[in-house]
């Protein structure tokens, strides 16, 4: 781990990430080439990266699951990162009915922002579904 320290911290990422399994050595050293190559230089962009693969990854979150991503978003020095990181999970297609109640009354998801996705979400799963054969 004490040679991986410098690469989470060149792209802002806190040492939980590891240790939580949303990100592998593999990813981080994949993340600290690109960033040493690329003229983009905005850490956030490549922690949004991982939060999307690790959602990628899974067709089901459970209670911990989202509770370790929730934590981790949290921990974001990027507000505007952070806020983009709980959207994301809000997207995730496969959140149960009750997962997305639940994080509508979490503290984490209480801007308007989060809160408009969260009901936009609600909205268009309510939304009947469509006849497409004539």
């Amino acid at each position: 781990m004490n040679e991986l320290e410098p690469l989470l911290t060149k792209l802002g990422y806190s040492p939980m990430w590891l240790e939580y399994g949303l990100i592998d050595e593999e990813l981080l050293r994949e993340q600290s080439n690109q960033f040493d190559t690329s003229h983009d230089k905005h850490t956030e962009h490549y922690r949004y990266k991982a939060f999307q693969a690790f959602l990628s990854q899974r067709s089901t979150l459970d209670d911990v699951m989202l509770d370790t991503y929730i934590h981790l978003a949290q921990l974001d020095e990027d507000p505007t990162m952070r806020e983009s990181a709980l959207i994301l999970l809000v997207r995730h297609p496969h959140l149960t009915e009750t997962q997305l109640a639940r994080l509508g009354k979490h503290p984490a998801f209480a801007s308007l922002v989060v809160q408009g996705s969260i009901q936009r979400i609600r909205a268009l799963r309510n939304l009947p579904p469509t006849n497409t054969s004539h």
